[in-house]
């Protein structure tokens, strides 16, 4: 995968480095899940909570099946995530995350979550009521 990365001279070099260090210890499935096991289980109402920010969803009534669906995105869209990981290409993205990957990892997952097709309904329920 060749994603150019964006930014000053000496941001993409570092940034380069990062990326390549974070593809070298988690391009293992196991060490990747370990890595989206530390976000904890409050990044999944994290997703939740962000969804219903942007979308405008009702909580109450969908919870349990939008958390339903994050859990399963987290546990079976491993792959994908590393790869929506990789995909970044702004070099401060990288650097900013120093290493930790945290950031990175959660905006990847966020993007596996909303992209979901079991999300979708949910969604276009929203959107026609608008």
């Amino acid at each position: 995968m060749s994603v150019i990365i964006k930014g000053k001279e000496t941001d993409r070099r570092i940034a380069e480095g990062l990326r390549d260090t974070f593809v070298s210890q988690y391009n293992d499935v196991a060490a990747f899940q370990m890595l989206l096991d530390t976000l904890g289980d409050n990044c999944l109402d994290r997703l939740i909570h962000r969804l219903k920010i942007e979308e405008k969803i009702d909580l109450f009534k969908d919870y349990v099946a939008l958390k339903s669906i994050a859990e399963e995105v987290r546990a079976k869209g491993n792959r994908e995530i590393f790869i929506e990981v990789c995909k970044e290409d702004e070099a401060r993205a990288w650097i900013n995350d120093n290493g930790k990957y945290h950031p990175l990892v959660f905006e990847a997952l966020y993007k596996v979550y909303r992209n979901s097709e079991r999300l979708a309904p949910y969604l276009k329920d929203k959107k026609d009521k608008r």
